[in-house]
């Protein structure tokens, strides 16, 4: 159990002298809130859901004077561990505190002092960003978008007035509330109030308003109530979503996996081949450690910030991703079965008829024809019983964000955000899925790593990026992925398709003869008539049922869908490709970047979910 606060603020040159005290009790008042409420989680039932041990808090602050370093040093004398986000390289940071720059007395003693209290206590991360001095003002606001990525609750120490340039007080609590990161605003004014803001649209009518006077003083315990609710609505899960997590969180490695029907049709239909597949499952783990690879299984020579990811992440992306695949394997293997019994049920009702069969040998079928029609209203019933459909969809949704926060966290970025358009809102709210809660959970957990960003970190960032991506021609990588599977899909659509129009044309066939025998040719053997009686219903049978798995497999609408990510993972990997290249890529160019594939894959995620939920459970 995490919980993170970060700070924006001002420095000494607009904290007037009077407004020292009373801000700084603030900050101290506001924190210890914070821990009281997060000690209150950590009784609570929801502290199920978390590794045993103490809840950690962690303060995010760049450590500039003023306003960052009160913060700071209010938060070590709590307990909290210490985040230090640094526009520049700390050697370049600290020319900001020289004598000729500084407006604090022994400003570089105050900031080293800080960084070696917090190591001292064993909490502190350093992570040096990359900003250059030409674009100060730009490497400000990357630090402080890092910071707000970083957080779960905002304090800005803030005078009212207006915004004083790129990055600074005014511009990040804004970027925070647009965002949806509450924020606590601390008035430098007299007198010295404090008010809860967490929504940007009314921060911007009363900036418009020319700032009202601040209401929230009147009752000492207002702010406490708020930040406790703040700090439960994030670390507790409660209703239906805690039972679902509780679920998934007790799953069992299955030993076995039996769904083998979905494999071998997809196969068949796509290549024509046919491989028995193996029912072991192996270690979920040990499928996947050639991809994440760590320094512990002598994959990694050094230290990099990959194997710190890889580390972190791998067991989460592992228990989710390979129980997904067995659910999904399961689901789609029921309708497959489901689809197929039916014309085989048609085929075996007839049989007797065609065959002539004897008393016993009709008993048989007879029995036979039972089982299908249990086995068909079964397989539905169990797939319903055991939420094969609901336990695929919802641990593929959180493999991905487990996946995304793996490209985003080395790059200081912000945990997925799943979206829905306000015209699915009936589907749910993905933010208030268990899934999007979890991974809220580990990137509270997960922090920064110690880093110093610079054209080597870049550099590497970019290359774990354009791996992920990968190529059309590659196996491996998002890209790939799609291109193959748009490439299957359209084969196995077009194939059923064609199947389904030669199994009437066939049908239309043995019709025709029939009529002819009977009519035209009464000397026909009756066997014969009877077979195609047979063919006449169980072709149209079979035909409907590979246009239900067709339809049940939405494989012309994952085509589409793959083809269409493909190429726009594409057009980004050629920017990242391109900016790999250029002498000067920065680290905030890289996350834009890699935003902009997390929104896309977790967009896509999220409607193909939707799509998915609206296919029956068993065949049409």
């Amino acid at each position: 159990m995490a919980f993170r606060v970060g700070v924006v603020g001002h420095r000494p040159d607009r904290l007037p002298p009077e407004s020292l005290e009373p801000v700084r009790g603030h900050i101290a008042d506001i924190l210890a809130s914070v821990a009281v409420a997060v000690r209150r989680c950590a009784q609570g039932d929801s502290a199920n859901y978390y590794a045993p041990g103490r809840p950690t808090l962690i303060a995010n602050s760049p450590l500039a004077e003023g306003a960052d370093r009160m913060f700071a040093e209010e938060a070590l004398a709590q307990g909290y561990q210490l985040t230090c986000v640094m526009p520049f390289a700390e050697a370049e940071f600290t020319r900001d505190f020289s004598a000729s720059e500084a407006f604090e007395l022994d400003s570089p003693a105050r900031f080293s002092g800080i960084l070696a209290r917090a190591e001292a206590s064993g909490g502190l991360t350093r992570f040096e960003l990359d900003g250059r001095r030409d674009r100060a003002h730009e490497a400000y606001e990357a630090a402080g978008r890092v910071v707000i990525d970083q957080s779960d609750l905002m304090i800005a120490i803030w005078d009212g007035g207006s915004a004083n340039g790129t990055g600074g007080t005014f511009q990040t609590l804004r970027q925070a509330l647009a965002y949806q990161t509450p924020t606590v605003w601390i008035d430098t004014r007299s007198p010295f109030s404090v008010r809860l803001l967490e929504d940007v649209v009314e921060f911007d009518d009363f900036v418009r308003e020319g700032l009202a006077p601040i209401c929230g003083t009147a009752d000492p315990g207002e702010l406490d109530r708020a930040i406790d609710r703040l700090v439960a609505g994030e670390l507790n899960l409660s209703g239906e979503e805690s039972s679902r997590l509780e679920s998934y969180l007790n799953e069992i490695r299955p030993r076995r996996n039996f769904s083998f029907s979905w494999k071998l049709f997809r196969d068949f239909m796509d290549s024509g081949t046919v491989r028995w597949p193996g029912f072991g499952v192996p270690e979920f783990v040990g499928q996947i450690r050639t991809a994440w690879p760590t320094i512990d299984d002598g994959a990694i020579a050094e230290p990099p910030v990959a194997s710190w990811i890889n580390a972190r992440l791998r067991s989460h992306y592992a228990w989710s991703d390979k129980l997904a695949d067995f659910y999904a394997d399961a689901h789609r293997s029921g309708f497959i079965n489901a689809s197929l019994l039916a014309a085989a049920a048609v085929f075996t009702a007839l049989l007797p008829v065609a065959a002539h069969f004897g008393r016993r040998a009709s008993v048989a079928t007879a029995i036979l024809e039972t089982i299908i029609l249990i086995l068909m209203v079964g397989l539905p019933l169990r797939a319903r019983q055991r939420a094969w459909h609901r336990k695929w969809l919802e641990y593929r949704v959180m493999a991905e964000l487990v996946r995304e926060l793996r490209i985003l966290a080395p790059l200081g970025g912000a945990r997925p955000a799943p979206r829905t358009a306000a015209h699915l809102a009936s589907y749910g709210d993905p933010t208030r899925s268990w899934m999007n809660w979890q991974i809220r959970a580990i990137a509270r957990g997960l922090r920064l790593p110690n880093a110093k960003v610079d054209a080597a970190y870049v550099s590497a960032r970019c290359a774990e990026l354009l791996a992920f991506l990968g190529s059309a021609d590659s196996p491996h990588g998002q890209i790939g992925f799609h291109h193959r599977n748009c490439e299957r899909m359209e084969t196995i659509h077009q194939r059923l398709h064609r199947m389904s129009l030669i199994l009437f044309a066939v049908t239309i066939a043995a019709v025709a003869a029939n009529w002819m025998f009977r009519f035209v040719d009464p000397s026909a053997p009756e066997r014969l008539t009877a077979w195609l009686v047979l063919f006449s219903a169980f072709l149209p049978a079979l035909g409907a049922a590979f246009a239900s798995i067709n339809n049940q497999g939405e494989f012309a609408r994952l085509q589409r869908r793959s083809r269409a990510m493909a190429d726009g993972l594409a057009s980004v990997r050629d920017r990242i490709a391109t900016l790999a290249e250029a002498d000067h890529a920065s680290l905030a160019a890289v996350l834009g970047l890699a935003g902009q594939v997390a929104a896309m894959m977790m967009d896509e995620n999220t409607d193909w979910r939707i799509v998915v939920l609206d296919l029956p459970h068993a065949a049409g």
